[in-house]
């Protein structure tokens, strides 16, 4: 009876952890969301350092779904190039290069920052590969 009783502890303590971990999720899922939420906000508005910081969160809290990770880099480039950080932003591309579903996305944002930096003729490279991935793809604009 006393071994039923401590294997019962046993199997109580590991649910109760099991369940702790899954809220920790849920919490660090709702966390994420809403700094993406509020990063593309400050994006829309053109606060881009306020942009760079919610995405941070949003990015370092985990849990994102893939469709806002690969959204929450890529804008992040973006204002990381406006803000002059062109080695983040160039960072943030390479890494959503390697298995982004939107690839016209990440070589749309590639287009702004060489421009930003300066490099025209890398820009329009980018911009050309992003055309020929989607023909509908957007330009992004400071």
């Amino acid at each position: 009876m006393r071994l039923l009783t401590n294997i019962s502890l046993v199997c109580l303590s590991a649910w109760l952890v099991g369940c702790g971990s899954q809220a920790q999720q849920v919490e660090n899922r709702q966390t994420a969301a809403q700094s993406h939420q509020e990063g593309v906000a400050s994006f829309s508005g053109k606060d881009y350092p306020a942009a760079q910081q919610q995405l941070t969160a949003a990015i370092e809290a985990g849990d994102l779904p893939v469709d806002l990770y690969v959204d929450a880099h890529v804008k992040r480039a973006v204002a990381n190039a406006v803000l002059g950080d062109y080695d983040q932003a160039h960072a943030d591309l390479d890494k959503m290069e390697q298995g982004a579903l939107d690839l016209d996305v990440v070589f749309a944002a590639r287009s702004f920052v060489l421009e930003k930096e300066g490099k025209q003729a890398a820009s329009k490279a980018a911009w050309s590969e992003a055309r020929r991935i989607n023909n509908q793809v957007r330009r992004f604009e400071e």
